[in-house]
């Protein structure tokens, strides 16, 4: 009796044993497979593929998996509930999409194409990066959307306002040169010539290859009677600008100012070439040429006053000196 009850026990474990696999099955979860391609149809290998888990629960779940060599993937042990899933690798724009599974069912998802990101643009890798890449791409959008409303503020007048939103995008962009530069602006309508100053050349600091901030400063430092030191801003990063004619225009006119006449032709000579819309120059190169060559100041002034319009500046000068001219 003793034998047949161990038999009895033996068998009664074995069919425990047998019984296991069948709770395990009911275990394995959801699955889903796929392929990841190129815009081509050509498998994507090692395309990293990450799945968050969107339905309630009390910690973050998450699986990964990759494509094999033909591009294919397959995650199984998914519950029930929907998931976003997220594709990545190096030089391809990432991709997102949601799912839903349930019991034990297998999905298939239709073929995903991964496009080709532009050559040198750095591509996430992984579903955090690319949710740091949408959170950092809204706060730019943020960030611009402050910034137009600082112009548009600017324009309407509204001093304080564009100021202030000015500043919100520095605190976040303080790397930002024509915030700096409008800043500037505002200070000097705001009877600030030492804050202006300062903006304006943080400005520079920060983009050293735009003119405008140069040209404000110097224009900026004329006013307050420092003309050689605006000469001396201009002409040391001439090299910097030998085809805007704006910047030689102005060199011409600060050269000019200190008494610096062959710097002041030589560059209004050039501000006429790259620019000979702005009527301005050829006043300016007719006074330069008086001592010189007066048949050449002649044609310069002729033409200043036959572009000029009515009420510009330096017209009467023109006409005055080009009658005494004629006399000669």
């Amino acid at each position: 009796m003793l034998r047949s009850r161990t038999r009895w026990l033996s068998l009664a474990v074995a069919c425990f044993v047998v019984a296991v696999p069948a709770v395990v099955r009911a275990q394995i979860g959801s699955s889903i497979r796929g392929k990841v391609v190129d815009a081509n149809g050509l498998p994507i290998a090692d395309v990293n593929i990450e799945f968050v888990f969107k339905g309630e629960s009390r910690v973050k779940i998450v699986k990964t998996t990759k494509t094999d060599k033909k591009g294919s993937w397959v995650r199984v042990g998914l519950q029930s509930g929907n998931w976003a899933i997220t594709f990545t690798k190096a030089g391809y724009k990432p991709h997102s999409e949601e799912t839903w599974t349930g019991g034990d069912a297998l999905s298939e998802l239709p073929p995903v194409v991964l496009a080709a990101a532009p050559a040198g643009q750095q591509t996430p890798t992984s579903a955090a990066e690319v949710e740091a890449q949408a959170k950092q791409k809204a706060k730019d959008q943020a960030l611009g959307k402050a910034y137009n409303d600082a112009v548009s503020a600017l324009q309407a007048g509204e001093l304080d306002k564009a100021e202030a939103l000015f500043k919100q995008v520095l605190a976040d962009k303080p790397g930002l040169a024509p915030a700096h530069h409008n800043l500037a602006f505002i200070a000097l309508k705001k009877k600030d010539p030492v804050a202006a100053e300062a903006e304006y050349r943080k400005a520079i600091e920060l983009g050293p290859t735009v003119s405008d901030s140069y040209l404000a400063l110097a224009a900026l430092l004329g006013d307050q009677g420092k003309g050689p030191a605006a000469f001396e801003l201009l002409s040391g990063v001439a090299g910097l600008f030998p085809l805007d004619g704006k910047f030689q225009f102005v060199l011409g006119v600060v050269s000019s100012n200190t008494g610096k006449d062959a710097e002041a032709l030589e560059a209004f000579t050039k501000a006429a070439e790259l620019d000979p819309a702005n009527y301005e120059t050829k006043y300016y190169l007719g006074t330069l040429s008086v001592a010189k060559d007066v048949p050449k100041a002649i044609g310069y002034l002729e033409a200043y006053v036959a572009a000029a319009p009515a009420d510009a500046a330096n017209r009467p000068t023109a006409t005055a000196l080009l009658a005494a001219l004629k006399k000669k």
